[in-house]
C-alpha cells in the first residue's frame, strides 16, 4: 500500500482513505447506481440505469431532483423497494 500512497491518482487517495474523491460522479451517483444494479444482471440493471439518468435533466440525477419526482420514478423500471430506498437517500 505504502508504494501507490504517493501516486497522486485515485489509488492514492484511496490508500489514504478518502476513497470518495476518487468518484468521477459524485458520491450520489454512485450509490444510486449501487442500488439499482444490486441483484441485478448486468445488461438489464444497465438498461434500467440508463433509463433512471434519462429520467433527469442532463442526465444526473441529483437528491433534490429525485425528491421532486418521488415513487414517479419507479416507472423506469425499478422496484418498489428501489424506489423507496433511492427516495431515503436522498433526504
Amino acid at each position: 500500500m505504502e508504494k501507490y500512497s504517493s501516486r497522486p491518482d485515485c489509488m492514492g487517495r484511496w490508500c489514504d482513505g478518502d476513497i470518495f474523491l476518487c468518484d468521477r460522479q459524485g458520491v450520489f451517483t454512485s450509490l444510486t447506481r449501487a442500488i439499482v444494479f444490486q441483484q441485478l444482471a448486468g445488461a438489464a440493471a444497465s438498461k434500467i440505469y440508463a433509463r433512471f439518468e434519462a429520467a433527469f435533466e442532463n442526465n444526473v440525477p441529483t437528491p433534490e431532483k429525485l425528491l421532486k419526482k418521488g415513487s414517479d420514478i419507479q416507472s423506469v423500471g425499478l422496484s418498489r423497494r428501489k424506489t423507496e430506498y433511492l427516495l431515503d437517500l436522498s433526504k
